[in-house]
Formats: structure tokens, C-alpha cells, sequence
């Protein structure tokens, strides 16, 4: 079933912090959420189509950057929040250039922050599937017209 609803991967390896950000989606209205607790995890799971991935920079194994770098080569349309309880210029600077949508320190107003940016996602997601079921329309119109006139 095609839905507007975004899919949202939270790649955390902190449980406590994964079930927090996890019941503050589900507070704001948004359903579709896994969890993976490694980048490893979360890039296994690409082939599903997440719209947004939360992403930990300081993951075990391999870490948010080259975790980023690997989601932007296989998924370059998935929008990625990158996470991460250290404020960091630099570091910044790099998620960015290498195609993450935000940088997000983890704090209290970053669940407003991230509430925002995903709100802004569905929309984009329903105007996307509501032009989609328009062009669909229009096709079907114009096989019916062509069958009445034949």
C-alpha cells in the first residue's frame, strides 16, 4: 500500500536514547519507525526505501560518517539527520558536504527539530503521491477515451 506516512530508520546504538526518540516520534504522529542499533543494521535494511534515517555519528563498528558516505552512494534521495551528543563545527562541515540534510545535537529541542523536518518530509511525500495518483488519472482517461471513440 502506498502511504504519505514517512519510513523512518532511527541507526542508534544507545538503547536509551533509541526508545526515547523512538516514543517521541510515536507522540508526534508518526508511525513507520525501525531501529537498528549499527550502521551495519541499517544499511542491510536500504533495499526497504526509508524516506529518513536518523543517524548516531558515534556508532560501534563502522561509524556515522561512512555510514552516511554508504547511504548517499546507494540511496542518494533518502534524507539523513545526522545525531550526535558533541557540538562540532568541523564535523558538521563534513556530514554536510557529504550529504547529510541536517546535524542535530542531541538535546531536548532537537525532538522539535527533528518533529519539524520530518513534518516538512511528509508533506513533500503526499504532494509527490498525490501528483503521482493524477498522472494515473489522466492516463486512464485518456485509454477510456480511446475505447469509447474506436
Amino acid at each position: 500500500m502506498i502511504s504519505a506516512e514517512p519510513r523512518i530508520y532511527i541507526i542508534e546504538d544507545d538503547p536509551v536514547y533509541t526508545k526515547l526518540l523512538t516514543l517521541r516520534l510515536s507522540e508526534f504522529g508518526f508511525k513507520d519507525i525501525q531501529t537498528f542499533e549499527s550502521g551495519e543494521e541499517g544499511l542491510e535494511a536500504l533495499n526497504k526505501k526509508p524516506d529518513v534515517i536518523l543517524l548516531d555519528f558515534s556508532l560501534q563498528g563502522i561509524n556515522g560518517l561512512d555510514t552516511l558516505k554508504i547511504i548517499k552512494k546507494n540511496r542518494p534521495g533518502t534524507n539523513v539527520i545526522v545525531l550526535t551528543g558533541v557540538k562540532d563545527d568541523d564535523l558538521a562541515t563534513k556530514c554536510l558536504a557529504n550529504g547529510a540534510d541536517d546535524y542535530l545535537i542531541k538535546e531536548e529541542k532537537s525532538f522539535l527539530e527533528i518533529k519539524n523536518i520530518l513534518t516538512v518530509i511528509k508533506k513533500k511525500k503526499k504532494v509527490s503521491l498525490m501528483k503521482m495518483i493524477f498522472g494515473l488519472i489522466i492516463v486512464l482517461l485518456f485509454v477510456l477515451l480511446t475505447i469509447i471513440l474506436i
